[in-house]
């Protein structure tokens, strides 16, 4: 048999420590979100003023106030005209007031006045739990004279009724990021188109 010169042994050795360097592979665990968990962003429950919900309750309803006025006229009666219509009108209020603070906390008057509505851990409520904020607590609270709603001046952590049949309390937002389809609002560089080199 040949025998190995040192330049062989030499070559052998240092194969040896690269296979012995080489860096481990990745066995860090991996984080796994189980069904029903929310990894969304937490929010300390710290009540806002009411004066501050109110102005963002008075810019959702001049919102909804122009599509009931323009509404009609530009849909040809389809939306907001009387009984024939209210199919579409409660799919229209569904869509504006639940879907927003189900999926991100907000209804665009919650976003400019920069509040959010969130659950007892801190964390957007969820559809589900925006149903019986929307659809049933803010009618009873309406219905009952507005005492429902006047009710947070007088609650400690500033809830009206329909926050409290929800489970639900109204924060600041602490950070600065708009909420799904508002993101882009005030930012038109995104809109620019890029000039080819």
């Amino acid at each position: 048999m040949p025998r190995k010169t040192r330049s062989d042994k030499s070559a052998g050795k240092s194969g040896d420590k690269r296979k012995q360097a080489s860096p481990p592979p990745n066995t860090a665990p991996t984080t796994i979100i189980e069904p029903g968990q929310r990894p969304e962003k937490i929010y300390p429950r710290v009540p806002v003023h009411p004066l501050l919900r109110l102005y963002a309750y008075a810019v959702d309803w001049f919102i909804v106030g122009i599509f009931i006025f323009i509404g009609p006229a530009v849909t040809g009666g389809l939306i907001f005209s009387g009984r024939d219509t209210a199919v579409q009108d409660i799919v229209l209020g569904f869509s504006f007031w639940v879907l927003p603070t189900g999926f991100w906390g907000q209804s665009p008057g919650k976003w400019v006045a920069g509040i959010i509505v969130i659950d007892r851990d801190g964390r957007v409520p969820g559809v589900a739990q925006a149903i019986p904020r929307e659809m049933v607590g803010r009618v009873v609270s309406i219905a009952a004279l507005f005492v429902g709603l006047a009710w947070m001046v007088k609650s400690e952590n500033r809830q009206g009724w329909h926050d409290i049949i929800a489970g639900t309390y109204v924060v600041k937002k602490t950070d600065s990021t708009a909420p799904g389809p508002f993101k882009y609002l005030g930012r038109p560089e995104l809109f620019k188109r890029r000039h080819r080199n």
